[in-house]
């Protein structure tokens, strides 16, 4: 079965703040998005789409809401968190659906590539 990519929010006000995270593991088998990457010949592969990767790609993508929150990423993870759950979850509708079509993944690859974006 393909592994899919998909985001996960957490909530940690059960801890007495208001504190929420929206996270991307990236650690497991190669996913659609790898191949697709990886097929287009981009100058960024599949092994460099680390959790800073998909940070600067969110910011790209939707600056308005990476504003709106802080980023915690590493290699192996992309961590969005904040205050208020409401930005995070405007960001995970956002988000869902590009990590479910690697050819609108690619696509902002290179649009963005083209407009100057590094995206690693």
């Amino acid at each position: 079965m393909e592994k899919k990519m998909h985001t996960s929010f957490i909530d940690h006000s059960e801890d007495g703040e208001d504190s929420y995270s929206l996270v991307l593991g990236l650690s497991g088998p190669e996913t659609e998005i790898d191949r697709a990457v990886d097929a287009e010949g981009l100058e960024i592969t599949s092994w460099e789409m680390t959790g800073y990767f998909w940070q600067i790609f969110v910011q790209y993508l939707w600056p308005e809401l990476a504003e709106q929150v802080s980023f915690d990423s590493e290699a192996g993870m992309f961590c969005a968190y904040g205050s208020s759950p409401e930005p995070l979850k405007a960001l995970q509708n956002e988000f869902e659906p590009v990590l479910n079509d690697p050819a609108l993944v690619v696509a902002t690859i290179i649009r963005g590539q083209a407009e100057g974006q590094a995206f690693y």
